[in-house]
């Protein structure tokens, strides 16, 4: 990969080591949406990665808690895993134009209650909070699962005192369904069908 050469050693090695100013492949995209670009996680991504699942506002209400580095390399092999085994996962949400990394957005396999359910999930930047660009991104990822899967309905799985996360599944079309229990945490279960009559993915 070729970097911004400089005539100062110094400032090209910083230069170097900063993911933001790293050029961004424009190939590859598997979705778009006005404000945004998804494209599958590379290793590129690792340090933009590991500042937002660092972030302990970013991170309130997960599961898991923030991340370290050493968590945040493993999130990165699973997507990377995810697309080689099943052609989807967690896509890095880019900007259309800088290509800086926003957030992520996709979906994959979770186990509720006892059920394999195809799950969207989603997490985005502080400062790209509040603006929309959530719901339209989660808008394009449900219509291209449901084209490219024949999975017959969706969840949203969402903590319940994620005001701003339940939001965006009601945007993007999902309903209550019920609570249940995922990993010790009580969370509720957001559904969107592609059938109405249908029930389960």
């Amino acid at each position: 990969m070729a970097y911004i050469r400089t005539s100062d050693p110094r400032r090209e090695r910083r230069m170097m080591q900063d993911d933001r100013l790293r050029p961004r492949p424009m190939q590859g995209d598997v979705l778009a949406t006005p404000r945004s670009r998804l494209r599958p996680f590379e290793r590129y991504d690792l340090p933009g990665l590991s500042r937002l699942l660092a972030d302990p506002r970013v991170m309130r209400h997960s599961l898991h808690g923030v991340q370290d580095m050493a968590g945040s390399r493993r999130f990165l092999d699973a997507c990377r895993a995810s697309y080689a085994d099943k052609g989807f996962g967690y896509w890095a949400v880019v900007h259309p134009v800088s290509r800086a990394l926003m957030g992520f957005c996709g979906f994959d396999h979770e186990i509720l209650d006892g059920e394999r359910e195809l799950a969207i999930g989603y997490r985005y930047a502080v400062h790209h909070w509040g603006r929309g660009l959530a719901t339209e991104v989660a808008l394009a990822v449900v219509a291209h699962a449901f084209a490219i899967t024949d999975c017959e309905s969706l969840v949203a799985v969402v903590d319940p005192t994620n005001v701003p996360s339940s939001r965006v599944a009601q945007n993007a079309g999902f309903v209550w369904e019920s609570m249940t229990t995922l990993e010790g945490q009580r969370v509720k279960v957001y559904r969107r069908h592609r059938y109405r009559e249908v029930r389960s993915c």
